[in-house]
């Protein structure tokens, strides 16, 4: 499990991504350790499958379709050629199989294990060791790949600057609506004559749109950033709608009727709710736990979420505003842009884990008029601070407005 890294999951993931990058993370047991075998997580044989270096999707089971690659293992001498074995047994429905060789020389249990691929070949750096900070030193081994590896920034985007440069300039203006959590982004697509509506598609000519407040004076945004909406996989939840969901774990409001409108994050919150990584089964969970007891609520698969991000996200402007109140009604001044493209996909799994990325229920009870009673919701919104962006974006640019 992830969660059991003797050193920052978080801090690793924000190391590599500084250069843009993104890995595959494995953490030994000891039992691993001594017995010669690992357990090939969800997350890792995404990122394998993603660079084209291996599918354990399409492998077959038993001894004689073992694959046998060669790689490279960063020592405190530099890069050590090795092998990694890779293979489903006939046991247990096949759960896939790594294995490194001579990894006790390079590894104790509980290290976290780093997976590189660079022009299909295979790097293994341990981020528990000294080694490490090659990563941060000119020349160094791991700066040298990381360098190498590092993504180019798409800088198309010089239309939709010129038009917030212009929105910036006006200074202050007024709110669409009089205090609402949800007028910093309208009063930015009507400035920008963006109509409102449902669609996934981005907001302007490719780039998503997010827009949040932050208050006169500081550079510390007020808000999270959603980064979209994705109802769970309900066929394999435990729960089959929000209103189950709701009807369990819901609360009392002061006016009457339920509501849930709760932050999950990877601890569990005041109602005994949070989210887990299912690396076996390439799922995020929702669980919750009471005494001592934890039970499934809902899961979405990894592979949705992925791709929901990659879709809402081949470019995005985040912008910020500072927040003021002019005779109890707000009003914006949007001055600043963080732009990022391209998102590290595999690095969500990883940061739910390490509690950077949130998912909020929004579900209340309401009244038709006939009396009856339905649930309401305003999408199940996964989030990240703006101070977080960089650990899931390849080198955000920051870019002042209206200079």
């Amino acid at each position: 499990m992830l969660a059991n890294a003797d050193v920052d999951l978080a801090e690793k993931i924000s190391d590599l991504a500084t250069f843009g990058i993104e890995a595959g993370y494995l953490v030994p047991t000891e039992t691993g350790l001594i017995k010669s075998i690992m357990d090939a997580h969800e997350s890792l044989r995404a990122y394998m499958a993603s660079e084209g270096i291996h599918n354990f999707e399409s492998q077959g089971q038993g001894p004689e379709s073992k694959v046998v690659l060669p790689c490279k293992v960063l020592g405190e001498r530099g890069w050590i050629p090795s092998k990694v074995s890779l293979y489903r047994p006939n046991t247990k429905s096949g759960d896939p199989r790594i294995w490194i060789s001579s990894l006790r020389d390079h590894a104790s249990a509980n290290n976290l294990l780093v997976f590189l691929v660079h022009e299909k070949e295979l790097f293994v750096a341990n981020a528990s060791r000294d080694s490490w900070q090659s990563l941060f030193r000119s020349g160094g081994e791991l700066n040298s790949l990381a360098s190498e590896m590092s993504s180019r920034k798409n800088d198309s985007e010089e239309e939709l600057l010129g038009l917030l440069d212009e929105i910036s300039n006006k200074g202050f203006v007024r709110s669409l609506a009089k205090r609402s959590d949800s007028g910093v982004g309208e009063t930015l697509e009507h400035l920008l004559g963006i109509s409102r509506n449902s669609s996934k598609a981005p907001d302007f000519k490719g780039i998503e749109l997010k827009a949040s407040r932050r208050k006169i004076g500081t550079r510390l945004s007020a808000n999270r950033s959603t980064l979209f909406s994705l109802v769970p996989n309900w066929k394999l939840s435990v729960c089959k709608s929000g209103s189950e969901i709701l009807d369990k774990y819901g609360y009392e409001t002061e006016k009457g009727g339920k509501a849930l409108q709760v932050t999950l994050s990877s601890t569990p919150n005041p109602q005994g709710l949070f989210l887990l990584l299912d690396e076996k089964d390439s799922a995020i969970e929702n669980v919750h736990r009471a005494s001592g007891h934890d039970e499934k609520v809902v899961l979405w698969r990894l592979d949705d979420l992925h791709s929901s991000l990659s879709k809402k996200h081949k470019a995005t402007f985040w912008v910020k505003a500072e927040a003021r109140l002019k005779n109890d009604h707000e009003e914006f001044h949007y001055n600043e842009v963080v732009s990022t493209s391209r998102p590290l996909v595999q690095n969500f799994g990883p940061l739910v884990s390490a509690g950077k990325i949130q998912m909020d229920y929004t579900f209340s009870e309401k009244t038709r008029g006939d009396g009856s009673l339905y649930t309401r919701d305003h999408g199940y919104l996964w989030k990240i601070r703006p101070a977080d962006l960089h650990l899931l974006f390849p080198t955000p640019q920051v870019i002042q407005l209206g200079k």
